[in-house]
């Protein structure tokens, strides 16, 4: 049973939760089968190099977050009055800093990867980042407001623009990954300026500011988020970056081919822990009582949402990998079937961070915490990967995951919890 006093948190979550699941399932559900044609289309290396890529975007969009993102939606759910405030220096700063970082990071690349042409498509593929650090701070805005129906729209009219244009590119213009590359760049333009068309219609204006001394205080007080996200991408993805490195864009293909069914699930998870990040933030000061009953109902939920994939993944691994990708992508059989283990610890995993986030008062020994698990994946890839390949991977990432559940779930009951 739900007390009275917690059913107006739990209707909230649960329309905040169906705006993000139904735009996320539509989303995940066109960039899986926009993965799955680009598979098809160019083949495992070429679309090992398309997985590379988009992944060192992936990483460097992360740590360039800063987490803002988190420092604007924490801030503002708690007062709303601050937003005017929060947003145009929050935008100022993370558009200077994010044209900083491009410009290191496109050098680094350029001088340090043997292949010009690997790195001239990561290059490309970086520009992006541009525009997603704009829209997602608008994002952070309207998670704030609770208005998830505007997260959801946006999402969907990315992952379309990239779907079509993508498809256009590949398929009519036969452009290769440079077209593929090009148009991720271009939809996320288009991202943009849905936010833009969000903000006007809800009459949400800002300016560019310089309040050096906010600056000051939004930096430090986001940087442990943003710390904590790029560790979990990196913890997430340097599989793929070090199969790349260590064996071949092949390999990276096939892995990629099965490692795409976790990302197309993943999303479950993440749209309820971010229709729960706002009420949590609320009930970190407010009652730790309806706090921890939240943070256990939702795992048991997601228990068995996660128990039931499996066994789906597990036994359909043959007939999902041949039919989506063909029998040629035979080598990512074996992968995917391991690979189904990590979804149990990845689905219990999402809600007992978004708790620790919550509140700024357990950043740091999350913090260590994520630094831990990330060298202990890193440290196992290493080793396994050289003489196991895509299947050293795909153990090394069922491991490090249960790893990261078990810490996180103590660290929750000793430190959070054990004062109830």
């Amino acid at each position: 049973m739900i007390c009275n006093r917690y059913k107006p948190f739990a209707s909230k979550i649960s329309q905040n939760t169906l705006w993000l699941f139904s735009g996320q399932s539509l989303v995940k559900a066109i960039a899986f089968l926009y993965a799955v044609f680009l598979a098809r289309v160019l083949g495992s290396s070429d679309f090992g190099l398309y997985m590379y890529v988009i992944t060192i975007f992936g990483l460097v969009a992360s740590l360039s977050d800063f987490g803002f993102n988190r420092f604007l939606t924490r801030d503002i759910a708690r007062d709303k009055s601050q937003l005017a405030k929060y947003l145009s220096n929050v935008f100022t700063l993370r558009i200077l800093l994010i044209i900083l970082v491009f410009l290191l990071v496109s050098l680094i690349l350029f001088f340090l990867d043997p292949k010009i042409s690997r790195s001239s498509l990561a290059i490309l593929a970086l520009i992006s980042i541009i525009p997603l650090a704009a829209a997602t701070t608008f994002d952070a805005i309207f998670v704030a407001l609770e208005k998830m129906f505007y997260s959801a729209l946006a999402l969907v009219s990315l992952n379309l623009s990239v779907a079509i244009l993508g498809f256009l590119a590949v398929f009519v213009f036969k452009m290769g990954v440079f077209g593929a590359v090009l148009t991720f760049f271009l939809a996320h333009v288009f991202y943009l300026l849905v936010f833009g068309a969000f903000l006007l219609k809800e009459k949400i204006f800002f300016s560019f500011s310089f309040d050096f001394s906010f600056w000051k205080k939004a930096f430090f007080n986001s940087l442990p988020y943003g710390l904590l996200a790029f560790l979990g991408l990196v913890y997430f993805k340097i599989d793929i970056v070090l199969l790349t490195i260590l064996k071949n864009e092949t390999e990276t293909g096939f892995y990629g081919a099965s490692y795409k069914f976790l990302e197309g699930l993943h999303f479950i998870p993440l749209t309820v822990g971010t229709a729960l990040f706002p009420v949590m933030a609320r009930l970190h000061t407010e009652d730790l009582t309806e706090l921890r009953r939240l943070y256990f109902l939702s795992l048991r939920y997601l228990l068995v949402i996660a128990i039931i994939l499996v066994l789906i993944l597990f036994f359909g691994a043959p007939i999902l990998i041949n039919i989506l990708y063909t029998p040629s992508f035979s080598p990512s059989i074996p992968a995917l079937q391991i690979l189904s283990f990590t979804l149990i610890f990845m689905f219990l995993h999402v809600p007992g961070a978004h708790l620790i986030l919550a509140t700024e008062k357990f950043l740091k020994p999350a913090l260590a915490l994520s630094i831990f698990t990330v060298f202990f994946n890193i440290i196992l890839n290493l080793i396994l990967i050289p003489p196991l390949g895509l299947i050293g991977a795909s153990i090394v990432t069922v491991i490090s995951e249960a790893l990261s559940f078990v810490l996180f779930f103590w660290f929750i009951q000793k430190k959070i919890f054990v004062q109830l």
